[in-house]
């Protein structure tokens, strides 16, 4: 009943893909409830993003020059407040666009390995430019605000893609938070996000695996009820 309940609240706020988690956790524990199995599949029934829209975006997208900014996000060094400082024009159009794509449908999401690994790239550029520039990003992009909330939508999704999205989600978030000089609302809000995604954490219970996983922001923990230790810490 909790978990259901947790579910219908998310999709009343419209948070499709944290219901979906919500019922589909519930159901591993209540198999035979067919509340949730209908509630499940509603939300995962829901319409995918208008594909005329997409496309557009995609359009948008090579004007932007998106893979010059992923290529610049490969090298940490490169990701400094002055940087933003000077490209925060283009910078705040780029991770507007960007925004957009964390905002997913987890069901076509889940589908799709190809969506998988195009995630897995914009989530990591998001959170290199957040905790490689938490001061500028948060004062001086617009966008700001909608990239938080879609690292924290990584940060409870990402387990069910791989643990490195989760993981870098989270080590965005934590930056952003104890950074100083960033704007207090944003830092506040990804306290509040990161311990909200951390409380997921701990409570999926998934087997944990023989071996550990690879190491991502100083966690090899291959579980995310482990690894939410380390980022407690």
């Amino acid at each position: 009943a909790g978990w259901l309940a947790k579910g219908l609240a998310e999709h009343a706020l419209g948070r499709s893909a944290d219901a979906a988690l919500s019922f589909q956790v519930g159901l591993e524990s209540e198999p035979s409830s067919e509340e949730l199995s209908t509630q499940l599949a509603a939300v995962r029934g829901e319409p995918s993003p208008n594909l005329v829209r997409q496309f557009k975006d995609l359009i948008f997208a090579a004007r932007l020059g998106l893979e010059n900014l992923f290529r610049t996000l490969e090298d940490p060094e490169k990701i400094t407040d002055a940087y933003v400082e000077n490209n925060a024009e283009l910078l705040d159009a780029q991770v507007g666009l960007l925004a957009q794509t964390l905002h997913v449908n987890t069901v076509v999401l889940f589908d799709s390995p190809r969506l998988c690994d195009a995630y897995e790239q914009i989530v990591h550029s998001c959170s290199q430019l957040v905790a490689g520039a938490p001061s500028a990003f948060s004062q001086r992009l617009s966008n700001a605000s909608s990239v938080v909330e879609g690292l924290s939508l990584a940060l409870r999704l990402g387990w069910h893609v791989h643990h490195s999205i989760a993981k870098l989600a989270a080590n965005a978030l934590i930056t952003l938070a104890n950074c100083p000089t960033a704007d207090d609302e944003l830092r506040r809000r990804a306290v509040r996000q990161l311990l909200g995604g951390l409380l997921r954490w701990l409570l999926d219970a998934r087997p944990e695996p023989d071996r550990e996983g690879e190491e991502v922001c100083g966690c090899s923990c291959s579980v995310p009820w482990k690894a939410a230790a380390c980022f407690l810490e």
